[in-house]
């Protein structure tokens, strides 16, 4: 089994000390018997044991300190209080990597997350041990790098969740041979692998989609709810199609994306978000273009959205983000900025048009009109607008004025522009 994974999570060592001895070894991966098959494991876990002081201690500049649980991100990203200073932090769990369940949505990801969840939430003491001392942030520099011990009633010496993780098959091994705990570290993986558990198996995931269900932006936009489990806070797996209309880019570099349809002359619009692991998307997925997408939907922050897209240059079809070609929502406005220029696709994006005539036959209005586009050698081209209109319109008085709209094709390669209405006309 493949796995896919982000990079650059244990990139700084940790305040090690003398290197441990090594734990009892508890599986040969050179033998060719196998543990027993079971729900849990904590024979390595259970070897490693908390020996810092960590009472009184300020966790940022001591490097260790006690917290209280605030919420679970995902499978090893996590929100806490301090309890010396009362500061709130987020904590990417060190040595450790589950795949994804918020921004992309991969297998065992959301398994991962309720597993670091259901421990947090009955712990009823955490220390968090930081990578460093003092405490340092990841590459994105807003999360610390840190252990997680915890204890419950049911069992009051402190576990370290990091390699509980690990042990359990929900992440591989990324701790350096300078960590404080690496032996141990390598010899959860060996147990998770010889197993095998979760991503080593090829076992299914009952909160993860393999076949995508076809559904129309329509159904999806009108009832989200057909397609969420609420009780396990898991969507399924679609494939859509849609043109997008417009997107949003994050500080910090994510995307989001309003995907439209348009049926019976009513436009039907749902997000889609392309996160940190979407590289490669933003230069292929942009304002104008038709594409089939497919991933799984989430409700975040009480919105609903479609996320895990996969883009693979020279790649279409199936799961892959496929793009029909020459199928555009088309945009017409002067006062596109120069630095938002390049979410569109340049035949997708004119300046101003300009009315050379205008009628209403049969309550249709039909505009001709010449624009240019935003690129430095665009030649002008004459475009033909189409609208249904239920009043009177003085079609005279718009000859010579420029307008900004956004219509799409009906027809590949036509120049033929549907408006669905009159007012989303601007005439200035």
């Amino acid at each position: 089994m493949s796995v896919a994974f982000a990079t650059g999570i244990c990139l700084v060592g940790c305040d090690s000390g003398n290197q441990p001895e090594n734990p009892d070894p508890i599986v040969d991966p050179d033998k060719p018997d196998t543990p027993e098959k079971k729900d849990y494991y904590n024979d390595v876990t259970k070897q490693l044991k908390l020996t810092k002081e960590y009472e009184g201690k300020k966790f940022v500049e001591d490097g260790i300190g006690e917290a209280t649980f605030n919420t679970a991100a995902d499978g090893d990203t996590a929100s806490f209080k301090l309890v010396v200073g009362g500061n709130s932090v987020t904590i990417r769990f060190y040595c450790v990597d589950t795949p994804e369940s918020t921004g992309g949505v991969e297998k065992w990801g959301k398994n991962a997350s309720f597993f670091t969840k259901e421990r947090l939430e009955s712990a009823t003491g955490i220390v968090l041990e930081a990578s460093t001392t003092p405490a340092s942030v990841d590459s994105y520099g807003s999360r610390y790098l840190a252990y997680i011990w915890y204890k419950t009633e049911q069992n009051p010496e402190w576990t370290n969740l990091n390699l509980e993780l690990v042990e359990n098959g929900y992440s591989e091994c990324k701790a350096l041979y300078s960590d404080a705990y690496y032996n141990y570290f390598t010899q959860a993986e060996a147990v998770a692998r010889k197993v095998p558990l979760h991503i080593w198996s090829d076992d299914e995931d009952p909160y993860y989609s393999t076949e995508a269900e076809e559904v129309t932006l329509k159904q999806l936009a009108t009832n989200p709810d057909a397609y969420y489990n609420e009780e396990s806070g898991v969507g399924s797996k679609v494939r859509f199609t849609g043109y997008v209309s417009n997107t949003v880019v994050s500080n910090s570099g994510t995307y989001m994306y309003k995907v439209s349809d348009v049926v019976d002359g009513v436009i039907y619009t749902f997000n889609v978000y392309a996160g940190y692991t979407s590289s490669g998307i933003p230069n292929y997925m942009k304002i104008g273009g038709k594409f089939t997408i497919t991933g799984s939907l989430q409700l975040y922050n009480g919105n609903y959205q479609v996320s895990g897209l996969t883009y693979v240059p020279m790649q279409s079809g199936g799961d892959y983000l496929s793009r029909s070609s020459k199928e555009y929502f088309i945009t017409f406005n002067s006062n596109i900025a120069s630095n938002d220029v390049s979410l569109y696709y340049p035949e997708a994006l004119y300046k101003d048009a300009t009315v050379l005539t205008a009628e209403v036959n049969n309550q249709v209005l039909t505009i001709t009109a010449k624009a240019i586009g935003y690129e430095e050698d665009a030649e002008e081209e004459t475009f033909t607008f189409k609208c249904n209109v239920l009043t009177t319109i003085d079609t005279s008085s718009l000859v010579g004025k420029k307008f900004s709209v956004t219509g799409y094709q009906e027809t590949k390669n036509s120049n033929i522009i549907e408006v669905l209405s009159y007012s989303n006309f601007n005439f200035k």
